[in-house]
């Protein structure tokens, strides 16, 4: 939380020097020397991948290798697990599917759903709606309590929609929907299984013809293709050693996208208006609608999006932890700066700060 506070800092001291002049951003050479010693001295990673977008351009800054046994340096195209910047893409698709009339953010989930099992979720009269979902604040909890895996370096894997179901179907809620923000890989589960059933193509078809593809990244996906493994980075413990890739089953739209830095940045381009899209009324809708919470030192919680708002602007920001990688994704709307950080280990530091 401290490493947010200090990415917080400098977006915010940009914002403030806005009446003045605009704060500079770090040189490139700057950046690298970062990276240099989070690999080299803090051995945070073997390689890290920062990219920058603004209204000079973009610029990709990079360091490292692909993993301890691979040697190959990382860049713009290497393939990082992103882990929950997952949920930005769910989220999306929701705020996709809400403008164009096809859901409510207010609708019950169980609408959705159409199972038999799960004709309710809430307590008493209120129930789980999808803004609930998407804003983390369904009163789920952060994972199921029905895992089977017995791998706790893979803790997901062998989990089902069926089990899934079984475990909604047995929860009690403590508090009413909508009342607390609480972060939930079950909720987006939930929500990506939702939006698939509403739409009725599956969420990997929905994802890729709704958001990956119109935004130009085809490396943005769940299921790898020769390509994508080609280019995919080792992940690796706090120790540096090789990690298991994670299987999130039934919860992969809340953790289960792989990406590169080129492919996100697209997507920044897009929310800041440097690149045309029809998705940016959906973009702009997704920090538009916010309730109280997010991870520190946020202010507000919008879909998917930490919202730090001040007097002179704010950033929105998504950060991942997934089997053997740290993610970073964030913007400052006002400054049209945005910022991606991919290391390839899932280490406590994480990119954050960078």
């Amino acid at each position: 939380m401290r490493l947010c506070t200090l990415a917080i800092l400098f977006i915010t001291s940009s914002a403030v020097a806005q009446t003045a002049a605009p704060a500079p951003m770090p040189t490139d050479a700057e950046i690298h020397r970062m990276l240099v010693t989070r690999v080299e001295t803090q051995r945070q990673a073997t390689g890290i991948v920062v990219g920058i977008v603004d209204a000079t351009g973009r610029r990709i800054i990079a360091y490292g290798t692909m993993g301890t046994d691979d040697k190959r340096p990382v860049g713009g195209d290497t393939v990082f697990d992103v882990g929950s910047i997952t949920k930005v893409f769910t989220a999306l698709l929701l705020s996709d599917m809400a403008q164009r009339g096809e859901v409510a953010l207010d609708e019950p989930v169980t609408k959705l759903l159409g199972s038999k099992d799960l004709h309710f979720l809430g307590r008493g009269e209120r129930v789980v709606t999808l803004l609930d979902l998407a804003t983390h604040t369904s009163g789920l909890p952060l994972r199921p309590t029905n895992l089977v895996s017995t791998n706790p370096d893979d803790k997901y894997a062998g989990y089902t929609t069926e089990l899934l179901h079984q475990f909604l179907a047995s929860f009690e809620f403590d508090r009413d929907p909508g009342s607390r923000y609480e972060y939930s890989n079950v909720g987006y589960g939930l929500l990506g299984e939702a939006l698939s059933l509403r739409s009725g193509v599956g969420y990997r078809d929905l994802l890729r013809s709704r958001i990956t593809q119109p935004l130009g990244m085809p490396d943005t996906r769940i299921d790898p293709t020769d390509a994508t493994e080609s280019r995919r980075a080792t992940g690796h413990d706090y120790e540096l050693k090789p990690a298991p890739r994670w299987d999130f089953g039934a919860l992969e739209s809340a953790g289960g996208l792989r990406s590169t830095t080129n492919d996100l940045l697209n997507l920044l381009e897009a929310i800041l208006g440097y690149r045309s899209s029809s998705l940016q009324p959906a973009m702009r809708a997704m920090t538009a609608t916010t309730r109280t919470g997010g991870m520190q030192p946020a202010t507000q919680i919008g879909l998917a999006w930490n919202v730090y708002r001040t007097g002179g602007g704010g950033i929105a920001w998504k950060n991942g932890s997934v089997g053997g990688f740290r993610t970073f994704v964030g913007y400052d709307a006002q400054n049209r700066i945005g910022v991606v950080a991919l290391a390839n280990a899932q280490t406590a530091v994480g990119v954050d700060d960078v």
